[in-house]
């Protein structure tokens, strides 16, 4: 295993610094262990970054050749830091003209973490982060290996806050993500070449009644279901046709009903314009500040939210439905049989905020009630 040079300085007088080898994979907890041993008298139970950020893990993308680790013995970081914003929050006003209580406020910046494993990462992505973490009781934060510079926030991430959640961290793309068809079209079956050429028209709204469509799978209707629905947008949209090469792992496998004999449609995308309609009016209205749970517009924003959820989920299973066609015209089967499951075997929602008792297990009451954040 590699090593890389750092120093070690004691918090509170980092003139008192000595130089030492680590090897990034080594358990955090030895390590603390192995730098007491430098310094008299001082037993590491803590570490900062040079911006008096906290360190939890030697992967982190902030420890390199030559940085900086300052050593507490569990008090806080001495000198100056970056420190947490202060409340960017929507004070609302009840019965009475009385401001909205604010949450308890949660001193320390969050905790920064980067899932990397080699991966090239912009040190401006990580600034991005890192800044997030800055926000109001944002918790942690967790950069992925393709967190990369976004407009206002660091795309390929997520975060957790406590008591308040932050609708420009998620963005226009609500419910952006991918759904898993299983078809009943044998792979052997199926001339890719005459089928890729026959199909048009996904990048334009569907010609059909959108109104009954969405009544049918119980989705409400919308103002952008005629210019919108049905449609796969851009950036790295999109919605395919795939084979399986190989299985890794059977039993999973045999678990979800796949078989290797038979094709699967793999859908992209998201709430497109509606998803964008419903972030600009929380801009519009609040800018960039962060709603406090169980207030009015927090409630408000959460019923358009799960909306868009559902219109993303909607517009996926349109876009597998659009694919029909070709299989009609190719292979001339009866309609049942050419037709895309109709429950996908997997949705997976992207940018979203998830209520805390659906992302923490039953058996681990303990756990906090944080608002989780995609950032995709």
């Amino acid at each position: 295993m590699s090593k890389i040079n750092v120093t070690l300085c004691r918090n509170g007088n980092q003139k008192d610094a000595k130089p030492i080898f680590i090897q990034k994979q080594t358990k955090f907890s030895d390590f603390l262990k192995n730098a007491s041993n430098k310094f008299k008298g001082l037993k590491a139970k803590r570490a900062f970054d040079e911006n008096g950020l906290e360190i939890f893990d030697l992967n982190d993308e902030r420890i390199k050749t030559n940085c900086k680790i300052i050593l507490s013995a569990g008090e806080d970081y001495v000198g100056y830091k970056m420190e947490k914003q202060e409340p960017s929050h929507v004070v609302t006003k009840n019965e009475g003209d009385v401001a909205t209580p604010m949450p308890a406020k949660v001193e320390r910046v969050g905790a920064v973490k980067l899932i990397q494993k080699g991966a090239l990462i912009e040190p401006e992505a990580v600034k991005q982060l890192e800044s997030t973490a800055t926000l109001f009781n944002v918790m942690f934060t967790v950069g992925l290996p393709d967190l990369h510079p976004g407009k206002d926030c660091p795309v390929g991430a997520a975060c957790a806050s406590k008591d308040v959640f932050y609708p420009h961290l998620i963005g226009n793309d609500i419910g952006c993500g991918m759904s898993f068809y299983k078809t009943t079209i044998k792979s052997k079956r199926l001339k890719l070449e005459n089928w890729s050429s026959s199909i048009h028209g996904l990048e334009s709204p569907w010609e059909g009644d959108t109104e009954t469509w969405l009544k049918n799978r119980g989705f409400q209707k919308t103002d952008f279901d005629s210019k919108a629905l049905g449609t796969i947008g851009g950036g790295n949209h999109f919605a395919e046709l795939q084979s399986i090469e190989e299985v890794l792992d059977p039993v999973t496998f045999s678990n979800l009903s796949m078989d290797t004999d038979y094709l699967y449609l793999l859908v992209h995308t998201g709430s497109r314009s509606f998803g964008e309609a419903v972030l600009r009016e929380h801009i519009d209205t609040f800018g960039h500040k962060g709603l406090i749970d169980g207030t009015p517009e927090a409630s408000n924003y959460l019923k358009q939210h799960d909306w868009a959820m559902d219109w993303a989920k909607a517009n996926r299973q349109l876009i597998a439905h659009h694919f029909q066609p070709p299989y009609r015209r190719l292979q001339h089967l009866p309609l049942d049989d050419r037709r895309p499951q109709q429950l996908p075997l997997r949705h997976l929602h992207m940018p979203y905020v998830l209520l805390p008792a659906l992302r923490y297990p039953k058996q681990h009451p303990s756990s906090p009630p944080y608002w989780n954040h995609t950032i995709w």
